[in-house]
């Protein structure tokens, strides 16, 4: 069974961990360090004071894989997110999160938003047929936006509205977990 918890401070370790591996880090737009005063500091600054984000760790069968987060909040107009499964063997979950936010926010969170918005690195090919197979369309692209190991990248900009998910609702409606408030 798949749920969505809040981020607590005893998540801290596991989220840093998931987040300084190379195969995470990678296509964060942040640099992460692997320092737990930072881990605090952020946990402080942007989980506490949720508003208008919010965090949530990824359980399967009440172990933690994975990382969630919504942005940008605007009631009835959009917000943005992103997900990480960080454990390596639960990587074939990742491809199902995005159906389970999608019901989450447009069918329980708030019925009256239009889009959700969000981002991805332009060579992470895998994320972007995901994205394309639910939906997703791509709205623009940041040229050279982040330098990661030298190397500059470009951000595609994707969203999904509200009625191009309705209209896959029969393969995805029963997509439903529990996502703590």
């Amino acid at each position: 069974m798949i749920e969505f918890k809040k981020v607590r401070e005893s998540d801290l370790e596991v989220i840093m961990n998931w987040r300084s591996s190379r195969n995470i880090s990678k296509y964060l737009i942040t640099e992460v360090s692997k320092d737990m005063n930072q881990q605090k500091k952020w946990f402080d600054e942007k989980v506490r004071n949720k508003f208008p984000t919010e965090h949530w760790v990824i359980f399967l069968d009440k172990i933690p894989i994975g990382f969630i987060s919504m942005e940008n909040y605007i009631k009835k107009v959009k917000t943005s997110w992103g997900y990480y499964i960080g454990e390596k063997k639960y990587w074939h979950i990742g491809g199902l999160i995005s159906a389970y936010f999608y019901n989450y926010i447009f069918f329980k969170r708030d019925k009256d938003l239009k889009k959700i918005t969000g981002h991805y690195f332009s060579d992470h090919l895998k994320i972007r047929k995901l994205h394309q197979f639910y939906g997703c369309i791509e709205t623009d692209v940041l040229s050279n936006h982040v330098k990661k190991d030298g190397v500059m990248h470009d951000i595609i900009l994707m969203e999904m509205r509200k009625d191009v998910w309705l209209s896959k609702q029969d393969k995805f409606k029963s997509y439903i977990a529990n996502f703590e408030e």
